[in-house]
């Protein structure tokens, strides 16, 4: 393989969408920090351009001359179509490693592929329950070199849930660039519709099943009345959004919960955070706790996939093993009631990150794995 001998791997990273999301942060760093000496990296997108209020990774990559390209797909009907692209783009690209991240691209992916002679490892982010996806990714996906999953619990679901090859399957962490933090300023939580003087607890996330906001909610309806002088914060849209709106009234806390959308400045929304929650039914690494913990905020979550790792010998109140409504409630009102204890979590939790959730550590095993399928392809 030519650009294999002269140092220079052509990298394709495909993703099913380029809008806002940590499997999309995720490969707009990797695709930034791949050293240029030795790789050449291509985004694809699946799907169109997102819109320009959620287009930040999109401008990342362009102003570090990463070439950006969109198929246009907006359905899974037009699943043909696409592989017509994608193969076509691939041709025309001549990776030396193609990298798929997300159920879709995974799949779709691995079709257009399955006439090239090259490379192709999958990147599971999330322990996705569906066992009719876990089949469909499993017999697409079949022919790959490596798995690439987020964390050791996703790797267990993917070995014992979705019965995938044990020896393909590899672990390789998000990281973070604790550089790009220093600068980091609390928002003022009145431009968010807090009055003076509050404090806020923080969600971030999808407004998606996935995420257990209605269940969140019910937590909050707990705490807050407890907290006189807290307010949840809700960060994100999705499909679920209207019906928490009404269900915060019903639960008559909306005067204390703020749904405030997408936020491009979502670090310094948790920066200005006295805390972060989240409830997901299931994980994969989450980048938000990441965030948080770098910012030195104490976090409460309920034990999914990748939670455990990320807060692994901190202090036991931040992790919620079921969803217990009252356990949960407990666990922030004892943080929040605490500045001593707030404090000493947050410190541990940047500790953690910085001792073993490096971007560059997370970059680099992605190269020393491009590298190795790449050699091993080359072989044969």
């Amino acid at each position: 393989m030519s650009h294999t001998t002269i140092g220079h791997l052509r990298v394709a990273l495909i993703i099913t969408e380029l809008g806002v999301g940590g499997a999309e942060r995720s490969i707009t760093n990797l695709a930034i920090g791949l050293d240029r000496k030795r790789f050449v990296p291509t985004v694809v997108s699946l799907a169109p351009p997102p819109s320009t209020n959620h287009d930040l990774f999109v401008e990342q990559l362009a102003a570090s001359d990463v070439p950006v390209e969109f198929l246009g797909l907006r359905s899974p009907w037009q699943y043909l179509r696409g592989v017509r692209a994608l193969r076509h783009r691939l041709t025309q690209i001549a990776p030396d490693v193609i990298q798929s991240f997300l159920f879709h691209a995974n799949v779709l992916t691995a079709q257009a592929a399955s006439r090239i002679n090259t490379s192709h490892v999958t990147g599971v982010r999330v322990a996705d329950p569906s066992r009719w996806r876990a089949w469909l990714e499993r017999i697409a996906t079949r022919r790959v070199d490596k798995i690439a999953c987020v964390s050791q619990s996703v790797a267990e679901h993917c070995q014992y849930f979705s019965d995938f090859a044990a020896e393909k399957l590899c672990v390789i962490r998000n990281g973070i660039d604790l550089t790009t933090l220093q600068n980091v300023k609390a928002i003022n939580l009145e431009t968010l519709g807090l009055r003076p003087g509050r404090k806020a607890v923080v969600f971030a996330g999808r407004l998606h099943p996935q995420k257990s906001v209605p269940w969140l909610l019910q937590a909050a309806a707990r705490f807050l009345c407890r907290l006189p002088d807290y307010d949840l914060i809700v960060a994100g849209d999705g499909p679920q959004r209207t019906s928490l709106e009404n269900q915060a009234r019903e639960l008559n806390i909306a005067n204390q919960v703020h749904f405030v959308g997408y936020r491009s400045d979502l670090l310094e929304v948790l920066a200005a955070s006295q805390m972060v929650v989240l409830a997901s039914r299931w994980e994969g690494m989450p980048n938000v706790l990441m965030e948080a913990m770098a910012l030195a905020k104490p976090i409460v979550a309920i034990r999914a996939e990748g939670v455990s790792e990320l807060l692994h010998d901190t202090d036991p109140t931040q992790l919620v093993h079921t969803h217990d409504v009252e356990a949960f409630a407990e666990c922030v009102m004892r943080i929040a009631q605490d500045p001593i204890l707030a404090k000493s979590i947050g410190q541990q939790n940047r500790q953690r990150i910085q001792q073993h959730f490096s971007l560059r550590t997370t970059i680099n095993a992605y190269e020393q794995l491009y590298l190795s399928v790449a050699k091993h392809n080359a072989s044969r």
